[in-house]
């Protein structure tokens, strides 16, 4: 298994310096300081880093420390993209509370990075639990996006050219229109249209019985998902109900 290390910053109000980086490794070494050099040294021998909602606020803060240390951009891992579809049911894991880690420390990145660590691992349980068809599901619709390649590449999870469609329509084909253009849909931008609220399935297939209006266009906001599937596309695509 590659080596990862899990890291997590403060900045301040503005965002644009770091005043404290908080990390941690597999073989139990942390880090606390501000130092990105102290940083970059701390991270050499890691093939990956990770932690939650990086790309959207740490990642570009430590990037000259991973240049330093050897890690392509390529290989950060963010869990935040995936709790919610591991974890389907929550819709979150349950270190996570409207997207962001729950600790104990106020504004202690080391203690963040800890817990990034917990919910990636268990993430990684989560993922080797299910059922094979879903886990090549998610790998073609998923594995050219850069919030989710770097995880597959971590698990060495690569089936070679899986026929997303065909994979669909074996494993929900009783909910799904025989004449769906499920093609078409896992070619327009499948990560904005995968449902990341109550089943990890694309939306455009399925009703959702448990969440409502409001509830539903919240979760997807709070994931950056444009609201862009209609009603009418969605019931185009559903088996009518008797």
């Amino acid at each position: 298994m590659p080596f990862i290390a899990f890291f997590d910053t403060e900045t301040g109000r503005n965002g644009k310096k770091v005043f404290d980086i908080g990390g941690c490794r597999d073989d139990g070494r942390q880090f606390h300081d501000a130092s990105l050099e102290g940083f970059a040294l701390f991270l050499r021998g890691a093939d990956f880093v990770c932690g939650h909602n990086i790309f959207q606020h740490d990642l570009k803060f430590v990037r000259p420390a991973l240049a330093a240390a050897g890690i392509p951009p390529e290989n950060a891992i963010d869990t935040l993209p995936w709790s919610p579809l591991l974890f389907p049911q929550k819709p979150y894991h349950a270190l996570v509370k409207d997207d962001k880690l729950q600790t104990d420390a106020i504004n202690n990145p080391l203690n963040d990075a800890l817990k990034a660590r917990d919910l990636f691992h268990d993430e990684v349980t989560a993922f080797s639990r299910l059922d094979p068809y879903l886990k090549m599901i998610f790998y073609g619709l998923l594995q050219a996006q850069a919030a989710f390649s770097a995880f597959f590449k971590f698990l060495r999870f690569s089936p070679e050219n899986p026929d997303v469609t065909a994979l669909i329509f074996e494993k929900f084909g009783a909910d799904i229109c025989e004449k769906a253009d499920v093609a078409r849909f896992a070619d327009e931008t499948p990560s904005n249209w995968l449902t990341l609220y109550h089943h990890p399935l694309p939306e455009p297939f399925f009703r959702d019985a448990t969440l409502g209006a409001e509830e539903l266009s919240g979760n997807r906001a709070r994931h950056g998902i444009p609201a862009q599937q209609t009603l009418p596309g969605r019931l185009r695509v559903l088996r009518p109900t008797p």
